[in-house]
């Protein structure tokens, strides 16, 4: 907007200046001696003086003019193209540097995978200490990662070292807010080996409470309310297992031995049933029929 109006003054001022210098070269041609020339030579004489006079300074100023607006649209071309390259530059370079980041995160990312599959190999080969090192290893590339701590967890537990399994699940808790199920359910499995019912008893309800539609939570429970002697709660426990998985033979199983214990011999012969039809094979099935039938009931 500025160039534009600097560009109407100076054409304004050539204009402006043409007129002045013709209105002061007149009187000097009015001065030319005309006594001695014929009327139409001195008129001609006179008229070219004029013209080329005023040639020569509108020539002249039009090619200042003319220089200044092309050296002026030439400069904002240039800078407009100069930015446009350098943007464009930019631009290719925050490509390369997201591309160059996003394939190393692959490469990582990939990589880390494999060892993370490579140490759940080696723990289920029994090289517990190889397993170590290369979880550990994994850690030094992503250090919050959940999978690599539940399987170094895995790694202490096998090897008979609680205190540090229960370390790692407990910081992998704090990790997901304390809202991840399946490490409370970790905990509580960790408390059973260590002989902590009451523990485990309550990690098992906290992990319902924060999954309570997984069966396994259920039986989970229901095993440490028989270890404790709670007859009554396990089989109320197995029931709500038994609901969200009605022919999952090992949850039948358990409330079939139950239903004995508590002397329960209708639930007992309905859930053997039960176990027949899903699990004809079971190797168990004959040892309850017969256990059944001495409790003076035919299954």
């Amino acid at each position: 907007m500025l160039i534009d109006v600097i560009l109407v003054a100076v054409i304004l001022a050539s204009a402006g200046y043409i007129l002045i210098v013709v209105r002061g070269k007149l009187p000097q041609l009015a001065n030319v001696n005309l006594k001695t020339l014929p009327e139409h030579q001195q008129a001609t004489i006179k008229r070219k003086i004029l013209e080329e006079r005023l040639n020569r300074d509108f020539r002249k100023r039009w090619n200042l003019l003319r220089d200044f607006l092309f050296i002026e649209k030439k400069r904002r071309l240039t800078g407009f193209f100069s930015g446009m390259y350098q943007k464009l530059k930019d631009l290719e370079q925050e490509y390369r540097l997201k591309s160059k980041a996003l394939s190393v995160h692959v490469t990582q990312t990939q990589s880390l995978e494999e060892r993370i599959a490579a140490a759940r190999k080696l723990l289920a080969e029994e090289h517990y200490s190889q397993a170590e090192q290369m979880l550990i290893d994994c850690l030094k590339v992503d250090e919050q990662n959940v999978k690599v701590y539940v399987l170094l967890a895995q790694v202490y537990r096998v090897r008979g070292d609680y205190d540090h399994a229960k370390e790692t699940l407990e910081y992998v808790l704090k990790l997901t807010d304390n809202k991840d199920a399946s490490i409370v359910s970790g905990l509580a499995s960790l408390a059973r080996a260590r002989g902590d019912l009451q523990t485990a008893q309550q990690e098992y309800l906290q992990a319902i409470s924060l999954d309570p539609q997984n069966h396994n939570y259920y039986v989970e429970l229901a095993e440490v309310h028989a270890l404790l002697g709670q007859h009554e709660a396990a089989h109320e426990a197995a029931k709500k297992a038994v609901l969200l998985a009605p022919n999952n033979p090992k949850i039948l199983d358990f409330l079939i031995e139950n239903c004995i214990l508590l002397q329960d011999k209708n639930q007992a012969a309905e859930y053997l049933s039960k176990l027949i039809e899903v699990n004809p094979e079971n190797g168990k099935i004959k040892s309850y029929k017969e256990r059944i039938q001495s409790m003076g009931l035919q299954a």
